[in-house]
């Protein structure tokens, strides 16, 4: 059955409402990510401060420290133990941001098969969720969505470098140019580059959904994801078109409260504090929620397109 964009939201909000303990997962995952990034800078930089101290020990006064400074003489070995230990780091957020993500679009999906194939369709038909489910889930296709990412940082970064490559080549060729000409010409060839960057995103979401699919791996799932994005670019465009001015609107709410409360507040320390943290609990809970309903809805444009037999493009909303 072919869904709209709308009806594909309206089927996410009530796979969400089934499985609200997502949202609390999905606060969890940036608790943890944070945590673990914090954790990650402050143990790199102490490393490096503990071996800075280490080899001024060494010396009597500043004129031997300047001297080694400009030599550049400091123990490379231990330098280079710091960049290892944090790109082991990188690693294990990358793999714990891939377990959190595997479990809730596997449980997502789950919702979203379970439930029959049609708008306006009972909320309590999506409830798949069990903790025990999300944890097997998310050992399950952790390494799935690892290799995904890592796939997708490669074309990030290959895109990103022709991105570079050619800003550089038209900073050459207008630099004759006069400065409001060369502005209107980087707006304009910004406008493509905007475009491919929102279409890059939606690729990723929509393989993201597609990988805890059994008969999908990482490289089938990236290319139906290309075929859905190409077929139905108008739904999936509305809905990041909404969840975006949905974000938008919601941190524009939050800090206007939070400087109203600063305001409110002002001269009471403690108070003025508590309330503030409070509101940026409330807001990243939120944040939380309007993602997961983001991701649901993708979910349920990518099983409509599934089920409909493979036809030519269209690119109906």
């Amino acid at each position: 059955m072919r869904l709209s964009a709308i009806d594909c939201i309206g089927r996410g909000v009530s796979n969400l409402r089934a499985n609200w303990e997502l949202v609390l997962l999905q606060f969890l995952q940036g608790v943890v990510l944070t945590l673990l990034s914090v954790i990650a800078l402050v143990g790199t930089v102490a490393l490096l401060g503990a071996t800075f101290l280490f080899e001024m020990s060494h010396f009597d006064d500043w004129t031997e420290v300047l001297e080694r400074l400009e030599g550049l003489s400091f123990n490379w070995g231990l330098l280079a133990i710091s960049l290892a230990l944090l790109l082991i780091l990188a690693t294990v957020l990358s793999l714990v941001y891939s377990w959190f993500q595997a479990g809730i679009f596997a449980t997502l999906e789950r919702g979203e098969r379970q439930a029959p194939p049609a708008a306006g369709v009972d909320s309590q038909l999506f409830r798949t969720f069990r903790g025990r489910d999300f944890m097997g889930w998310g050992s399950l296709w952790v390494w799935r969505y690892f290799w995904f990412f890592g796939g997708v940082g490669l074309v990030f970064t290959i895109l990103l470098s022709v991105v570079i490559g050619i800003a550089a080549l038209l900073a050459v060729a207008l630099r004759d140019v006069g400065g409001f000409g060369a502005v209107m010409f980087g707006c304009a060839a910004a406008v493509p580059l905007v475009a491919l960057m929102v279409a890059f995103n939606l690729w990723v979401v929509l393989g993201m959904a597609l990988l805890p699919r059994e008969e999908y791996g990482v490289w089938r799932a990236s290319r139906r994801a290309l075929t859905i994005l190409r077929q139905r670019l108008g739904g999936v465009l509305l809905i990041g078109l909404i969840f975006i001015i949905a974000s938008l609107g919601l941190a524009l709410v939050f800090m206007l409260l939070t400087q109203g409360m600063a305001t409110a507040l002002q001269g009471r320390g403690v108070a003025s504090f508590g309330v503030q943290a409070l509101l940026a609990l409330a807001q990243w809970l939120l944040s939380s929620m309007l993602a997961v309903s983001f991701y649901s809805s993708i979910v349920a444009l990518a099983r409509a397109q599934i089920d409909m037999p493979l036809r030519g493009s269209t690119t109906g909303v």
